[in-house]
Formats: structure tokens, sequence, C-alpha cells
């Protein structure tokens, strides 16, 4: 497996606004109020960026999509859990 390319110890990058869409940036306060926690961000080809958030209480993922939804993802796996899926592409933003 390939190590990890990132250079800095911070979990948050500098740029999150440029990131995240006014959506996202408006109800994120609101679901980490509710115990979601943001994990990183995905890119997908032809799509925009989604925030994927853990919550900390049932350890549940969620997908937070452009249009400020937060989407249970039941079969979302992240790296160095037990039958993790392939590792995610490099062009991911950590928090």
């Amino acid at each position: 497996m390939d190590e990890d390319k990132r250079k800095t110890d911070s979990t948050i990058p500098a740029d999150q606004e440029a990131l995240l869409n006014a959506l996202q940036l408006q109800v994120l306060p609101g679901i980490k109020y509710l115990g979601w926690e943001p994990r990183f961000i995905r890119h997908q080809v032809f799509k925009a960026p989604a925030l994927v958030l853990r919550n900390s209480k049932d350890g549940r993922l969620a997908l937070l999509d452009e249009d400020g939804r937060l989407e249970i993802q039941d079969d979302l796996k992240l790296r160095g859990e037990e039958g993790a899926a392939p590792p995610p592409p490099r062009n991911l933003h950590y928090f």
C-alpha cells in the first residue's frame, strides 16, 4: 500500500471554505452540534465535492452533499478499518 503523502500534521485544510459550497458551509455547524465529525472531502469525477462525516455516538458514516443534505452511508468503509475498501484517490482533503 502507498504510504500517506500528507506533509502536515493539521487535520483541517486551510482552504476548507474554498472546497465546500455555501449550503454545505451553512449546515456544517448544526451537523457538528449533533455529533457528526468531519473526516475528509471526497472528490468524485464530474460531481461536486462531498464532505464525509462520522457520527461520534454510533460510528455511522454520512456524506454532506452539495445540496446540504446529510446522506447516511451504510456501505462506506474508511482506510484502516477491518474489511475496508481499497485506499481512496490521493486528491482527498482530510480534516
